[in-house]
This record gives structure tokens, sequence and C-alpha cells, in this order.
């Protein structure tokens, strides 16, 4: 158990920041840097390294919607006839 000297509340010894006020435990932070200064230098390796990728494929293109009738017309299954407005006398 580590004691943060901040609010003096006890806390997990993997814990970098004090869970009840914030503090940074700044003891642990130089192993916190230096794994993600050892992730990042993995990951730029692994980038360097990787095999060059063929590029994707261009996708087809989406159809079209099918038009739809202007709002409030009918279309002519619906006993008026191709555009003429319903309720308007």
């Amino acid at each position: 158990m580590k004691i943060c000297k901040n609010c003096g509340r006890q806390t997990d010894d993997g814990k970098v920041r004090c869970p009840y006020c914030g503090y940074l435990f700044e003891e642990d932070m130089d192993s916190v840097l230096r794994k993600m200064k050892e992730n990042l230098n993995t990951y730029k390796e692994s980038v360097v390294n990787a095999p060059a990728q063929p590029q994707a494929a261009q996708l087809p293109a989406q159809p079209q919607a099918a038009q739809l009738p202007a709002a409030g017309t009918v279309g002519t299954d619906g006993g008026a006839e191709k555009g003429q407005r319903i309720g308007t006398e």
C-alpha cells in the first residue's frame, strides 16, 4: 500500500494517481514513461518493417435510391393522377 502525500489516504501500489484526490505519484511516473516509450518504439518498428500493403480495391458505387413522390402527392396507384395534390380543391 502507498500513502498519498496530498490527502494521506492509502491506495494500491499499482496506482499512478491517488483515486481520492488525483495526486500524481511522481515516483511511478518514470516507469510509466519508460513503458510508454517502449510501446511507442515497438509500434514504430512494426510500422516501418511491415510489408507493403496493396492498395485497397475501390468499392462499387452505391445504387441510387428510388425517387419518391413529393410530399402531399400520390402516385398513379393512389387513385389520383401523378403529381396531383391531396386535399386541395
